[in-house]
């Protein structure tokens, strides 16, 4: 019996091809929800709140900046290039561990200030679909090799 992986991707998790780019996105799309509807029930138990403002804006926009650039950015990245880790993204529980990381990170970020939680999601989104596409568009057209080995 084949995984899910291994029947969405034929084995290997290759950004380069269109059906995972596209399933990429579509994912993409489905934690924008998720993002959306974590942000109402946080505000809606009152666990986040816009007072007080935070002391120093900048801290606040970094807090959500970095984070944000690098858990949508790296992976991707990692995964396309490093083949040692086409085994452990077919694992269901590998993808239980990034929703919880991703996840408990922008939690605290939008309990400490939405706007800080905000900036997180949107560069979030905005790095990982970026990534995403520079690997698919520059494979296409030949400036990204799809079979290099980052080894």
């Amino acid at each position: 019996m084949t995984s899910l992986g291994e029947w969405l991707h034929g084995g290997s998790f290759n950004y380069a091809e269109t059906n995972t780019a596209l399933l990429s996105l579509l994912g993409l799309g489905l934690k924008t929800i998720q993002f959306v509807l974590m942000s109402w029930m946080m505000a809606a138990t009152r666990l986040a709140t816009l007072q007080p403002e935070p002391s120093s804006k900048f801290f606040a926009l970094l807090l959500g900046a970095i984070p944000g650039v690098m858990l949508g950015a790296i992976p991707p990245y990692l995964v396309q290039y490093w083949d040692w880790l086409d085994p452990l993204n077919d694992s269901w529980t590998t993808g239980l561990l990034g929703q919880i990381i991703l996840f408990g990170t922008y939690s605290p970020l939008f309990i400490f200030h939405p706007v800080t939680g905000v900036i997180f999601a949107i560069l979030y989104l905005i790095c990982r679909s970026g990534m995403v596409g520079v690997i698919y568009i520059g494979s296409r057209i030949g400036i990204v090799s799809a079979n290099y080995t980052g080894s």
